[in-house]
């Protein structure tokens, strides 16, 4: 039921925050999502031996998100979504242990994310971004029903 909720809350968050960036969102916004996206990019994703993800890479990746929804310029909303992302963390660590978590391309995912975001293709960005969010969460509630 967490996780659910925890899911719902930045779906609905983390999209207001990511429309309200491409609406009103500079070309300073923009490079920092690119810039962001690079670092993601480029930092290993795991570490020989051990399960979840690396921490360099959950920093890159929490930074790439806060980039995305940053151009909206409300520190409240920006909080929060930092704040719900935070909470689903142990959740996200989770879903890269899982099986099907290989089945997915989460670079791919990423770059969709800054190659909509900076043309500005809000009903797309935001709709990447939940399907984005969603498959993290599918990938764990498959886990827990097959009793992993």
């Amino acid at each position: 039921e967490d996780l659910i909720d925890l899911t719902d809350l930045r779906i609905r968050l983390e999209g207001l925050a990511l429309a309200e960036s491409i609406r009103h969102g500079d070309t300073a916004w923009e490079a920092s999502v690119v810039a962001a996206h690079h670092v993601l990019e480029r930092t290993p994703l795991t570490h020989d031996g051990l399960a979840g993800t690396s921490d360099e890479w959950s920093h890159a990746h929490a930074e790439f998100h806060d980039a995305l929804g940053a151009g909206c310029n409300r520190p409240r909303l920006i909080s929060l979504t930092r704040s719900m992302r935070d909470s689903s963390e142990v959740y996200r660590q989770l879903s890269s242990t899982r099986e099907a978590s290989g089945k997915r391309d989460v670079a791919a995912e990423h770059r969709d994310l800054m190659h909509l975001a900076t043309a500005r293709k809000e009903a797309q960005a935001v709709a990447a971004l939940r399907i984005h969010i969603q498959r993290t969460t599918d990938i764990v509630l498959t886990g827990l029903e097959h009793g992993n």
